[in-house]
């Protein structure tokens, strides 16, 4: 058991994870983890409102019947008082402990404190002014005043902790050399040598219709059923398959889709060592840009998008992880516009929601399996092909992610989405594409018998 484990919920997280899945916390007080402690952040909102009219449960009550020791509610803007909770926590024994915190959401915005504004909503400028000007706060930006940061400053302690951790690791390492590289393998995430071929073994044994794939990842589903998923809930690279949350940030943003668009040397430093359709200097329309972004798959396409956004690139960030949270999308996050970063992140069955959502919208219809733009052919080997009815789907490739694709395609009367994510090479990318394809008609023709 670790020296301690520290959780966080809110309001409407205890009003759905921790209330339609109730055995978890009372199995903790049933095993009294003592060394686990919640933070309860009851702030009264939801993503849709005030919960008072829908909401009564008596948590710390119910709590209590687990069999936690339930501390406050405490004001959880006042640090000593948290403080307090905690040391009180720690010294508890044969219990979890519920620390319940009695916040405002929002604190410190004039206008939109104690409201689901606030609620994966972004403040707005003048709003995030004021809120600078109610809280004293005079610094820039991303600046951390030096005494803050010197008050956090943990470099030494730290520094220390990981030498006496390394001393120990280098011994054990020493005496047992095979079990401290497994070791080592695992705290990396690495896989054994032969994976792709135990995991096809071990796929073949649990369902012998699951295909084997050479993807790490995949999923076949849409909004109302599952009907494969392999490693699909790990946040992993995703590459270009990004570039269809930047069109959706784009559309729904309702910005000129006629407005002209200069491309710029900063688009093509953000898009370095990559082959671009749209040369510096030249002027497009945004709805040019964004068919050069999913048909041909343009870094700098996806750059100048970004870029020419309302407050920029911070801005464009923040709108990706707004809308797919808003979307209830958590696993996505995002370094760039473009999917050259790692950070560019989700899971393969996020990414199948998506999709679906994503094919009802034209735009994303009719991109799909447009031929070209420009003299650059379409990127989906699938956009060509008349027998899929492709209706959404970008391909992505980085070191990191390995090769992506990601589709919604109609089957019958139904659309599900189809994702693979790091798959061997291109042709295994394709490969698998098919035998998940197959797979679904299969899965689909079962059901009908």
């Amino acid at each position: 058991m670790p020296k301690s484990c520290w959780l966080s919920v809110t309001t409407a997280r205890v009003a759905t994870s921790l209330t339609t899945a109730p055995g978890f916390s009372s199995l903790a007080g049933v095993w009294g983890l003592d060394k686990l402690t919640c933070f309860y952040d009851d702030n009264g909102i939801s993503i849709d409102g005030h919960v008072e009219g829908w909401f009564r449960d008596d948590t710390p009550g119910r709590f209590r019947a687990y069999g936690w020791h339930v501390i406050g509610p405490v004001d959880g803007h006042d640090a000593d008082a948290l403080t307090a909770a905690i040391n009180e926590a720690k010294a508890v024994k044969g219990k979890p402990t519920l620390i319940v915190c009695r916040t405002q959401i929002g604190w410190g915005s004039p206008n939109k404190v104690g409201t689901h504004d606030v609620h994966g909503a972004p403040l707005g400028a003048d709003e995030v002014a004021a809120t600078r000007a109610a809280l004293n706060w005079p610094h820039a930006p991303f600046e951390i005043p030096a005494d803050i940061r010197k008050a956090w400053d943990a470099h030494a302690r730290g520094g220390a902790a990981e030498g006496d951790w390394q001393g120990r690791l280098a011994a054990y390492r020493a005496q047992f050399p095979e079990l401290a590289a497994e070791f080592e393998r695992t705290q990396a995430g690495g896989l054994p040598a032969a994976w792709t071929e135990i995991r096809g073994e071990l796929l073949a044994l649990a369902e012998p219709t699951v295909p084997r794939l050479s993807a790490r990842h995949a999923y076949v589903g849409n909004l109302n059923e599952t009907l494969l998923a392999i490693d699909a809930d790990s946040a992993v690279p995703i590459a270009s398959v990004s570039k269809l949350i930047t069109a959706l940030v784009v559309l729904s943003a309702e910005l000129p889709l006629d407005e002209k668009i200069r491309i710029t040397a900063e688009d093509a430093a953000a898009s370095a060592h990559t082959a671009s359709g749209v040369a510096v200097g030249t002027t497009w329309r945004r709805e040019q840009l964004l068919e050069w972004l999913l048909v041909a798959s343009d870094n700098r396409a996806a750059a100048a998008l970004a870029r020419t956004f309302p407050g920029g690139w911070p801005a464009f960030q923040y709108a990706m992880r707004a809308l797919l949270t808003q979307m209830q999308l958590f696993s996505f996050d995002f370094g760039d516009s473009s999917g050259l970063s790692a950070f560019n992140k989700a899971s393969a069955r996020d990414l199948g929601v998506l999709l679906v959502l994503l094919s009802q919208w034209p735009w994303f219809r009719n991109l799909a399996t447009r031929p070209n733009v420009g003299s650059k052919a379409n990127v989906n080997r699938f956009a060509h092909d008349r027998s899929v009815s492709l209706l959404a789907g970008k391909t992505g490739f980085t070191a990191a992610a390995g090769y992506c694709l990601a589709m919604a395609e109609q089957f019958d009367d139904k659309v599900f989405a189809l994702v693979v994510l790091n798959a061997r090479d291109r042709e295994a990318r394709a490969q698998d594409m098919n035998a998940l394809r197959r797979y679904t008609r299969q899965q689909l023709a079962d059901v009908t018998r």
